[in-house]
């Protein structure tokens, strides 16, 4: 699996890409270019006709973008939004309860 999608997947882990979906070249395009964008404004360009904001993993583009850029440049763990929030006894139901 490309390491975009695995990021994408990550950052929206409630739209998973199967392999035939025919958003996948368009999502890795854009991921690459979020990852080869000169600024986090211009990378922002890249998303904002995703329209998608807020929503329950980020409030706004930015949170997105710089959640990316750093997982991109290995400065974040590639961890699903869901774990981050609720760590890593989240599975697919929902939270569970913490020990």
């Amino acid at each position: 699996m490309s390491k975009y999608l695995k990021i994408y997947e990550a950052l929206c882990p409630d739209d998973p890409i199967s392999d035939d979906d025919p958003r996948l070249p368009g999502i890795l395009a854009e991921m690459r270019d979020i990852h080869c964008a000169p600024t986090e404004e211009d990378a922002i360009k890249v998303i904002e006709w995703w329209q998608a904001w807020p929503n329950s993993w980020h409030l706004i583009p930015e949170e997105f973008v710089r959640d990316a850029r750093a997982m991109m440049r290995g400065e974040m763990p590639i961890r699903s939004t869901k774990q981050r929030q609720y760590g890593e006894k989240y599975v697919a139901t929902g939270p569970q309860q913490q020990e």
